[in-house]
C-alpha cells in the first residue's frame, strides 16, 4: 500500500529524499494554503530547519512536493525526521499546482521553535535547490533565497552535506522503483545475482535430456551465464559466479538465484542440500527460486517455510501473461488460475515474489497488457514485476515459426510504448526487477534493435521523465 507525503523542506531534492526512501516517488507540485514557510524548528545542532507555520491567512502559501511511497517506509522517515523530537505528523490538504486537484497528505510540523535560529548554509542550499529543481514558482524561490544562513562549524557535517548536494546537482529520479535501488537500501551494499543449475528440468520438457519440449520460445542456453553449469557443484557455481563479478563490478554482495529451468520441479532434497551450500558463503544474503504456478507443492511449501527464517527468499514466478489465448500461443501448459491459487498460499510467508511477464505477445493489444498489469496491481502479493519483451532466439520452436512469416515481432517504438503502458498500470510500490530483456551473444533471431540493451533501457527512461510518465501513474 502507498501513501502520499507532502515535503516542503530539504526532501524536496530528489536525489536527498531518495537516498533515504528508495520508493519515493515525486508525483506533484502542491501549494499549502494558511501556512508559511520559516526556519525555526529547533533542531538537535543548533540550527533552525524547515517548518510550515499554520497561520491561517489565506495570503500565505508554502509550497513543496508531493511523493508517493510505501506505507511501509513511513516508520523510517518518522526517525529520520525526528517525531517526538521537535517535529510531530499530521494530516493535510495541499493543491496540485498545474490542476488545483485537492491531495490529502501527511507531513511534519515543529514543536519546538525559536524564531531567533538560522538554517546553516547547506541545509539552507537543500531547500532551495529542492525549490529549484521542482520548479516552484519564482517568487517563492526568491522569497527562500533573502532567508539569512550561517556557516556549520562541523566542518565534517558540512562538507558531507555539501557532497551531497553536488553530486544531486543533474539527478534525476527514475521514474520507476528499481529492484535494484531497493536491495542497496536493504543490504546497505550492490546486491547481485549468481545464477546455478540444478540440472532440474520442466513438467513439459524431456525430463532425461532437458532439451525437447517446454515453451516454444525457450532455449536456456540463450540466457544462461557460463558459470551456472550442471556438472559443477553448488559451492564451484557460487565460486566460479563471484569471481565473475567482483572482475566486472567490484565486491558486493550476492543472492543465489537458482534460474535454470523450473528449481522446484522434484528433488527437494537436493535443493535443500543446495540452500544450505549457498548459505555457507557469507557474501550470499539471499536466495532466489525460479519456478512456475503449476509446479509448488506442499513439499516446496514446507521447505520456504523453513528458509524464510533463515535467509531473504524471493520466489521468481514465470506467468508470463494473464490470458488463456497467449499462454496457449507460448506453449506454456498451464492456465492462468493457478497463478492467484499460489499466490495465496504464499500469505503470511515472509517471502517475496517477482512476477516474469512478457510485453508485446504476438496477438495481444496494448488493453491486453494494460489488463494484465492492472491484474498485477491488484494482487497484493505481488511484490515484483520482471518484464522481457517477446522476442526469438535460435533453436527453439518459434524461430522456425518466425522464419516462415507465421508473426512477426514489435519494433523498438512499439517495444517502449508496451513497457511504458505496463509501468502506468502497477502499483507506485511494486519493485521493477527488470524492464527489458536480452540473451546471450549469437542467439538473437528478432527483433534486432540498432541500440544496445542498456540503451533501449535508457531511452524508456528518457521517454517516462520528458512525457510524465512514471510507475503507478493510472493505478
Amino acid at each position: 500500500m502507498t501513501i502520499q507525503y507532502f515535503s516542503y523542506g530539504s526532501n524536496m531534492l530528489h536525489a536527498r529524499l531518495q537516498e533515504r526512501i528508495p520508493s519515493a516517488i515525486p508525483v506533484s507540485v502542491a501549494v499549502l494554503h494558511g501556512h508559511k514557510l520559516f526556519f525555526h524548528k529547533i533542531h538537535q545542532d543548533g540550527s533552525g530547519k524547515c517548518d510550515a507555520f499554520q497561520t491561517n491567512n489565506k495570503d500565505d502559501d508554502v509550497y513543496g512536493l508531493i511523493y508517493e511511497m510505501n506505507e511501509e517506509d513511513k516508520e523510517v522517515l518518522d526517525e529520520i525526521e525526528g517525531v517526538g523530537n521537535g517535529y510531530e505528523v499530521k494530516e493535510i490538504d495541499v493543491y496540485t499546482v498545474n490542476e488545483n486537484q485537492k491531495v490529502r497528505t501527511f507531513t511534519y510540523y515543529a514543536t519546538n521553535i525559536n524564531n531567533e535560529l538560522k538554517p546553516y548554509l547547506w541545509y539552507k542550499d537543500f531547500v532551495v535547490e529542492g525549490a529549484k529543481e521542482n520548479k516552484l514558482p519564482l517568487q517563492y524561490i526568491k522569497m527562500l533565497e533573502r532567508f539569512e544562513a550561517e556557516d556549520d562549524l562541523n566542518l565534517q557535517r558540512s562538507f558531507g552535506n555539501k557532497k551531497i548536494l553536488e553530486k544531486s546537482k543533474g539527478y534525476t529520479p527514475s521514474p520507476f522503483y528499481k529492484y535494484s535501488t531497493y536491495l542497496k537500501k536493504r543490504f546497505g551494499v550492490k546486491v547481485m545475482k549468481i545464477s546455478i543449475d540444478l540440472g532440474q528440468s520442466c513438467p513439459h520438457r524431456n525430463a532425461i535430456d532437458r532439451k525437447s519440449g517446454g515453451c516454444f520460445y525457450c532455449n536456456p542456453e540463450s540466457f544462461m551465464p557460463p558459470e551456472a553449469d550442471e556438472t559443477r557443484t553448488v559451492n564451484e557455481q557460487i565460486t566460479k559466479g563471484i569471481e565473475r563479478c567482483e572482475k566486472k563490478y567490484g565486491k558486493g554482495k550476492y543472492i543465489a538465484y537458482f534460474q535454470a529451468y523450473t528449481s522446484t520441479l522434484e528433488n527437494i532434497d537436493s535443493l535443500k542440500q543446495a540452500f544450505d551450500d549457498v548459505l555457507s558463503f557469507h557474501q550470499i544474503v539471499g536466495i532466489s527460486i525460479s519456478t512456475r504456478p503449476d509446479t509448488f507443492t506442499q513439499k516446496v511449501f514446507e521447505l520456504l517455510k523453513e528458509y524464510e527464517k533463515k535467509s531473504y527468499l524471493l520466489l521468481e514466478i514465470g506467468l508470463e501473461s494473464i490470458h488463456e489465448k497467449s499462454l496457449s500461443f507460448l506453449g506454456r501448459n498451464h492456465n492462468y488460475p493457478v497463478f492467484p491459487q499460489l499466490l495465496k498460499r504464499l500469505e503470511g510467508l515472509n517471502i517475496e515474489t517477482c512476477v516474469h511477464l512478457i510485453t508485446g505477445i504476438p496477438g495481444e493489444t496494448n488493453e491486453d497488457i494494460i489488463q494484465t498489469a492492472k491484474e498485477m496491481a491488484r494482487l497484493e502479493k505481488v511484490d515484483g514485476i520482471k518484464l522481457h519483451h517477446f522476442h526469438v532466439v535460435k533453436n527453439t520452436l518459434f524461430e522456425k515459426e518466425y522464419n516462415k512469416g507465421v508473426f512477426a515481432v514489435d519494433d523498438l517504438n512499439a517495444t517502449k510504448e508496451k513497457v511504458i503502458l505496463f509501468l502506468e498500470n502497477i502499483r507506485p510500490n511494486q519493485k521493477v526487477h527488470r524492464i527489458i530483456g536480452d540473451c546471450n551473444a549469437g542467439y538473437l533471431v528478432a527483433p534486432v534493435f540498432s541500440e544496445s540493451k542498456s540503451k533501449v533501457k535508457y531511452l524508456i527512461e528518457e521517454e517516462m521523465i520528458h512525457k510524465n510518465r512514471r510507475q503507478g501513474k493510472n493505478y
